[in-house]
């Protein structure tokens, strides 16, 4: 197993191990709920495009298999047997010259000696490949990471939508009891009950409408995770999330961000890998000028062609050196090295195009995550705001210096800066997953 191999899988290895341990830590508070480590830990087992990933690894690491062993020694045996027509075979004055019955039995090493540098350039570039296809699962890692963590945020998003239209229906349903009670009082008109029964009736649309966006969004998730439909990785057909959004800010400065993504985002690195490969692939179609030279040593043996006995034989050793040089090929090898060639530039401009489009994601994602911040504290203002504003309208329409459209109107105020309270929640901590995303790594501080 190479080097970057085992680097990526002891890497995957160990952040599934800590991200088992969190999730142990957070079912015991709470049992058969998806808590976001959960969710991580399964969707790091069951994704699809992860296990794909994992095999695109697998199978680069057989191609290095298979070239490293085009430069170490073969070992080959060979036999064949064979029955001639009499009348193939040659004959003077009625006596023929050979057998019917032939054989030859060997066994033979070789070695090669040189072949232009092109075994040992394709073998550099098929490790390359390897840490570019390491570096292309741990950029599948980091994707699916970030689209739990979105698709988790929405689906908390979702509850927390149904518990503020639950909130307001409360509000609605403590008000039309208590219009009732103050009609039946004598104290207000049936005009205010019905208002109430309206109001309330209108609420309900809403709450039916979040409550099936909460379903949608945990359906989401589980096809984020890897979850056959109607089954989780418990074998039970629901799935429950739980978790509450809290604000959550990165102490990285802007230009702190763009220097994390150049040395760490996995595209870079898995482009810059596939750059140096290509490099080796011009040096592997120079070899094709260059002479192939390889030593053997075999021992074998065979029937005597002037003997009837089948097991009548010679045997013995045979070594030396093969030698292959095409001088012309038609230009068949100046064609590879255009080829080759013209891949490596390709590969530059690709690396080149993609630190600019990563640069731009740094860019957009930090914006995002101040923009989601200032509006996390703006809308915490004025949640409290409408709060205070709702008490008051109460205790003002109690005393008779309000009149109920003025409570009304309070509460869908509340229910408004509620709902741009979790939005904005929920929009700073995807924001922030969209950051760890494009510098390569958590920036939690």
């Amino acid at each position: 197993m190479t080097a970057s191999r085992l680097l990526c899988l002891l890497i995957f290895s160990l952040t599934c191990i800590n991200l088992g341990c969190s999730v142990a830590a957070a079912e015991e508070g709470a049992p058969g709920g998806y808590t976001l480590e959960r969710s991580l830990a399964t969707a790091l087992e069951h994704n699809y495009d992860l296990r794909q990933a994992k095999e695109r690894l697998q199978r680069q690491h057989g191609v290095v298999v298979e070239v490293r062993g085009r430069l170490m020694p073969a070992l080959i045996a060979s036999a064949t047997a064979s029955r001639t027509d009499n009348d193939r075979i040659e004959s003077l004055n009625g006596q023929r010259f050979g057998s019917q019955d032939a054989w030859v039995a060997k066994v033979e090493v070789s070695q090669p000696i040189f072949a232009g540098g092109a075994l040992v350039s394709d073998y550099k570039r098929q490790r390359f490949n390897e840490k570019a296809a390491a570096h292309d699962m741990e950029a599948a890692v980091q994707g699916v990471i970030f689209s739990v963590k979105e698709n988790f945020y929405r689906a908390l998003l979702a509850q927390a939508q149904v518990k503020v239209q639950q909130e307001q229906v409360g509000l609605l349903e403590e008000e039309l009891k208590s219009e009732t009670q103050k009609r039946d009082a004598g104290s207000v008109s049936d005009f205010n009950v019905l208002r109430s029964e309206v109001e309330l009736a209108n609420a309900q649309a809403p709450l039916i409408r979040a409550r099936n966006n909460a379903r949608l969004t945990v359906e989401d998730l589980r096809r984020v995770m890897g979850l056959d439909a109607g089954v989780n990785a418990d074998g039970a057909g629901e799935i429950e999330i739980s978790g509450e959004l809290k604000p959550v800010f990165s102490g990285l400065t802007l230009e702190q961000a763009l220097t994390l993504a150049e040395e760490r985002r996995p595209e870079l690195l898995q482009l810059r890998n596939a750059l140096d490969a290509e490099k080796e692939g011009i040096r592997v179609a120079w070899g094709g000028y260059l002479p192939q030279i390889a030593a053997y040593a075999n021992y074998g043996a065979q029937k005597r062609a002037f003997s009837e006995e089948f097991d009548d034989h010679i045997d013995g050793w045979e070594v030396g050196v093969r030698s292959e040089w095409r001088i012309f090929d038609s230009l068949e090898n100046a064609g590879r090295i255009t080829q080759a060639r013209s891949s490596a530039r390709l590969a530059e401009l690709q690396l080149a195009k993609t630190k600019t489009d990563v640069q731009v994601d740094v860019r957009r994602a930090y914006s995002s995550l101040t923009e989601a911040k200032e509006l996390v504290v703006a809308s915490q203002k004025v949640v409290e705001q409408a709060r205070e504003s709702l008490r008051l309208a109460k205790a003002r329409f109690d005393v008779g210096a309000a009149t109920q459209l003025d409570v009304l109107n309070t509460q869908v105020a509340l229910v408004d800066a509620r709902t741009n309270e979790v939005q904005a929640l929920s929009d700073c901590a995807v924001a922030l997953a969209r950051l760890e995303r494009a510098t390569g790594q958590e920036v939690t501080s």
